[in-house]
């Protein structure tokens, strides 16, 4: 009669996406004249079977992921643009709704195509105005888009922010609704995730730290938080932080193993948990 020590036991966790990231951006796409030049050497493009077997995630996850990561279907191989080439290709379809004077809420497909072919190919357009818009179908049966109003005014402040270091604020809140589609309102909300500020600084201050820069494990996320701003209020850190949460593990759960709270004058904060000397 045999006896068992040992068992395993099936959990569930949270797909590990970051892999799949790393995964896309060895060899982003930045159109086909570059891709078709491009030395490969080392570098591998992969079909959706390919990431299913290399990242653990189930294929709802996987899906999930290269919809997050807007990743597009390119000859057959999963792919994610190069930042500067999706910029590039979306201030072009910007310009033509001003030249044309169409409205953001509006944009026919077929038309902006025709437009911009010398530019890009269709693909590439369908691809970005999908990142930045929704599809629907016009009254002639036409396939169009409306913009969405956050994401648009977040590409906004990406393109003032990205390369900036730190930015005055004053300046760029003055400068940040007149970069964006008339019509379009800015708001600090939309920058949850996306950029930080402080506001007691002389002058105010606001640079760029988008969450998805941020390390995939957990201590090395708070670490990292903590080394940027000493004290975190809940709200401010939640965006930053919201994806750690799965199965098992709370975000609660996480600020009491990874931070301590204090309250001063009412406010809750959260900094680095103290180590021993």
């Amino acid at each position: 009669m045999a006896c068992a020590f040992s068992y395993f036991e099936l959990r569930q966790c949270r797909p590990k996406l970051g892999k799949l990231k790393r995964l896309l951006n060895e060899l982003p796409y930045k159109g086909e004249l570059q891709d078709r030049s491009e030395d490969k050497d080392g570098k591998t493009r992969y079909t959706y079977n390919d990431l299913l077997d290399k990242v653990q995630a189930s294929e709802e996850e996987l899906k999930a992921g290269l919809k997050q990561l807007q990743a597009c279907l390119v000859d057959g191989y999963w792919r994610v643009f190069h930042l500067d080439y999706r910029d590039q290709v979306f201030q072009s379809i910007l310009t033509l709704l001003e030249e044309e004077d169409w409205s953001w809420k509006s944009i026919p497909l077929q038309e902006t195509c025709q437009k911009l072919e010398e530019l890009e190919p269709p693909f590439v357009l369908e691809h970005v105005l999908d990142c930045y818009g929704v599809a629907f179908t016009g009254d002639e049966g036409e396939k169009r888009y409306g913009l969405e109003e956050d994401k648009v005014c977040q590409f906004c402040a990406e393109l003032f922010l990205r390369q900036s270091g730190k930015f005055n604020y004053e300046e760029f809140m003055e400068s940040w609704p007149s970069s964006v589609p008339l019509g379009m309102t800015t708001s600090l909300d939309q920058l949850k995730s996306l950029a930080l500020t402080d506001l007691n600084s002389v002058p105010a201050v606001i640079w760029y730290f988008p969450a998805t820069d941020l390390p995939e494990d957990p201590a090395a996320r708070f670490s990292k938080l903590f080394s940027v701003k000493e004290k975190w209020a809940y709200d401010e850190m939640h965006p930053y932080i919201s994806d750690l949460e799965s199965p098992g593990q709370s975000l609660n759960g996480l600020l009491l193993k990874y931070s301590r709270v204090s309250v001063s004058q009412g406010k809750k904060t959260y900094s680095a948990k103290l180590t021993a000397l």
